[in-house]
């Protein structure tokens, strides 16, 4: 198991709602979820400087918080993502995911010729897909920073990778990382 530490880490955790509106509109379906208190377990090989970017829908913002804090990550700002299609929901149909933003130790944010807009707008496609837009975006801000991909469902150049799969059985709360 390697000791690696990584500056940039990007995640999407396989989150268990609350409120299920349907047994075959549970996210069940599509993949193994995780409880809360699991995913705030794991051992994040991140460095003492470093940055987060942890995809959170609005029901599950607090979770989201609460898993940036277990990490040791201290929010800074967000980025929205709008599907432009509705999706489910039980107070109100979601369209859109929140990218939370948090850094540990001293961290810069990009540089200021690269920063754009909070808002990014593409349509959904399968479930739970993140547009390759935002990895692509965080590439460009930090090249040359080690880059972790958390609960990622494919691999893509330039980033390490633990797989959804692969978390979802680890018992000792060690994030299993495939170089």
């Amino acid at each position: 198991m390697s000791d690696k530490r990584y500056q940039v880490i990007y995640a999407d955790p396989p989150w268990r709602y609350r409120v299920v509106i349907s047994k075959n509109r549970r996210v069940e379906n599509h993949y193994p979820t995780m409880a809360i208190e699991d995913i705030c377990a794991l051992k994040v090989p991140s460095a003492d400087n470093a940055i987060l970017f942890l995809w959170s829908t609005c029901p599950l913002l607090p979770e989201g918080l609460r898993v940036m804090k277990a990490w040791g990550f201290e929010y800074q700002t967000c980025a929205v993502w709008d599907k432009v299609l509705m999706g489910i929901g039980y107070w109100v149909r979601g369209q859109f995911e929140n990218l939370l933003v948090g850094t540990r130790g001293h961290f810069p944010p990009p540089p200021e010729e690269l920063s754009v807009s909070s808002y990014y707008r593409e349509k959904r496609t399968k479930h739970s897909k993140k547009p390759a837009y935002f990895r692509n975006l965080i590439a460009s801000w930090y090249p040359d920073e080690a880059k972790l991909e958390m609960f990622a469902r494919e691999t893509s150049p330039g980033w390490d990778v633990c797989e959804t799969r692969l978390i979802a059985r680890c018992k000792s709360g060690r994030v299993i990382v495939v170089h």
